[in-house]
């Protein structure tokens, strides 16, 4: 059996605390399991840090090694992986040295290829590429055509931008059954910051609707504007999370931030209001809800804050308000981003100051929970190329 080094995540044996500080994530060696006929050995270059590793280390929502009965675990989903060595019976079009995408597979799938467990968070068994090597089936291997990218930018493309495409294209068709082309042309696309939602607004970008992000990052404002998206400053909005509060006290606080957010959208969008909004992180809901226009949309592809929040069922049949909830991509759609991405040069701007080394992993980690990072697609290198 081979060994390998790996960061690895402990189950937490008292209060489900941040692993960063308890000791329980840590560089250590790993048995990786035994190569079948149809299993390549990788390594893992460049990697992006997800933000469902983030949720791993802060035990929020879950443990992730108590929901998966482990004892530890090894994270990391997107990787550009190169083939060290391979199973008697992997087809011949796979080679020693080739470098590819990792995709995290309809291994733990439905059976239309959409994914119910993640490889390397949820799915049981699975090694991820905090991992200097590791073992995978040859299918999860994707071959990449000719392009002019680089492997960082294919990295940071990986999870982020293939369930960017997969809700996307949902939720314009989705759209498009309530209120036709012609009675608004040009969508008003928001989101709340992050990677996958910049991807998300990129693509509403590219099909001429009107975009815009809240942030609170001075840094990414003018990134955004040059990417054509209105960057909208978010920092006196704070008050929306007393949005369930009890006390009066919070209860103003929220009002008065409400207010200020009812205001802000109106002035950005001279009064046209939100037709979509793209919420990966669901710290809002309700007020999210409540300023998207009639035939609205909400979407998302994650739970980064809250995991449950109740809503008004006759409000919202009837403000006929759409829900939408993705999780990744299926096999085809992971497929159909990447000839995309090359057609339309959608890509990730990759910043070489947030490329971590090997050994700073858990400076990574603290940076992207603390909120400290500037791109919105910090990477991290394992081995050398």
């Amino acid at each position: 059996m081979s060994k390998t080094e790996a960061w690895v995540l402990y189950r937490s044996e008292g209060k489900n605390g941040n692993a960063l500080h308890d000791g329980t994530f840590r560089v250590e060696t790993i048995d990786l399991p035994e190569m079948g006929d149809y299993d390549l050995l990788v390594e893992p270059i460049y990697c992006s840090w997800e933000a469902n590793m983030s949720h791993a280390l802060e035990r929020d929502p879950v443990d992730i090694c108590k929901q998966r009965h482990e004892e530890k675990v090894v994270l990391g989903n997107t990787a550009i992986i190169r083939i060290l060595k391979k199973g008697a019976k992997v087809p011949e079009q796979y080679a020693v040295g080739d470098v590819g995408y990792f995709w995290l597979s309809d291994h733990y799938s439905d059976k239309y290829g959409y994914m119910e467990l993640a490889y390397a968070y949820d799915a049981p068994n699975t090694i991820g590429f905090l991992a200097k090597q590791n073992v995978v089936h040859h299918e999860l291997f994707l071959h990449l055509p000719e392009n002019p990218f680089t492997l960082q930018q294919w990295a940071a493309f990986g999870l982020k931008y293939a369930t960017a495409y997969s809700n996307w294209k949902l939720t314009q068709n989705v759209y498009r059954l309530q209120v036709s082309e012609a009675q608004n042309p040009k969508m008003n696309v928001f989101a709340w910051g992050g990677g996958t939602a910049l991807a998300q607004l990129e693509l509403a970008h590219i099909d001429n609707h009107h975009t815009y992000m809240l942030t609170s990052h001075p840094g990414r404002m003018a990134y955004l504007e040059s990417k054509g998206i209105t960057a909208v400053d978010r920092t006196g909005l704070a008050g929306l999370a007393y949005e369930d509060a009890d006390s009066k006290e919070l209860v103003r606080k929220y009002v008065r931030a409400y207010s200020t957010f009812r205001k802000l959208i109106k002035h950005v969008t001279d009064d046209a209001g939100v037709d979509v909004f793209i919420d990966y992180i669901n710290a809002y809901p309700h007020s999210t809800r409540r300023i998207v226009n009639r035939q609205g949309i909400i979407t998302t592809a994650g739970w980064k804050r809250i995991t449950d929040y109740s809503v008004n069922r006759p409000t919202e049949c009837i403000r006929r308000h759409i829900h939408i909830h993705t999780h990744y991509a299926n096999y085809r759609e992971v497929l159909e981003s990447i000839d995309y991405a090359i057609e339309n040069n959608w890509m990730p701007d990759v910043d070489e100051r947030e490329i971590f080394d090997w050994q700073d992993v858990d400076e990574l980690a603290r940076r992207h929970i603390d909120g400290e990072m500037q791109s919105f697609f910090p990477l991290y290198k394992v081995n050398n190329l």
